[in-house]
């Protein structure tokens, strides 16, 4: 589950570092994971994953601002 949410976590860090906008529901799931990997709170597995699927899904542009057209 670490390495699930890792993964789309990084992704979508350097896709907001790009100017790629977020939605709550992205600014929420990106707040908790940070609170998790810099050891603030304890998660549960489901929430872990979760996170890291909607995090994809945001890479991806399923949600969120939609893939670049470039």
């Amino acid at each position: 589950p670490y390495f699930m949410l890792a993964q789309p976590y990084i992704t979508a860090i350097l896709n907001i570092e790009s100017g790629a906008s977020t939605t709550i529901e992205v600014d929420e799931a990106l707040a908790g994971a940070t609170a998790y990997f810099t050891g603030e709170t304890e998660t549960s597995v489901a929430q872990l994953l979760v996170w890291g699927a909607l995090l994809d899904a945001y890479n991806e542009g399923e949600i969120g601002p939609g893939r670049c057209k470039d």
